[in-house]
This record gives structure tokens, C-alpha cells and sequence, in this order.
């Protein structure tokens, strides 16, 4: 994903990086393309991690994000 790439959307926001590499596989899985951004700070491990997907994918992938929770 590059600055570029204007048709990629932010789909979820978490702070767990377990659940963020389940929710990333999740997608992965169901034939999403999907990147995950981690936002925290390494010092004090506060912030986000973001899921991007792109936008054709928005509705699929949030109705998959639903289920997996």
C-alpha cells in the first residue's frame, strides 16, 4: 500500500496485535486484500493498529469482521 493507492479504507481499529493478525488472516482467507498499520508507539506500546482493505472489498470485509467477532 503507497500513498498512491487512493482506493485503499481504513475497515477497523484495534489495539490487540493477536486479534489484528486473526482478523488480517480472517480476510486473507476469505479473498480480501488486506494490510494491517501499526500505529503504536514502541516504547510505551499505546496507539492503534489499523486494517486497511480496499474499497470494492469495504462491505465484504466488514460483514467477515462482523462473524469473526
Amino acid at each position: 500500500m503507497t500513498k498512491k493507492d487512493d482506493n485503499w479504507v481504513l475497515v477497523y481499529t484495534l489495539t490487540d496485535e493477536v486479534r489484528s493478525d486473526l482478523i488480517l488472516h480472517t480476510l486473507k482467507n476469505g479473498g480480501i486484500d488486506a494490510v494491517k498499520m501499526n500505529k503504536k508507539d514502541s516504547n510505551y506500546m499505546i496507539g492503534d493498529i489499523e486494517i486497511y482493505v480496499k474499497l470494492e472489498d469495504l462491505c465484504n470485509a466488514k460483514v467477515m469482521i462482523k462473524e469473526f467477532e
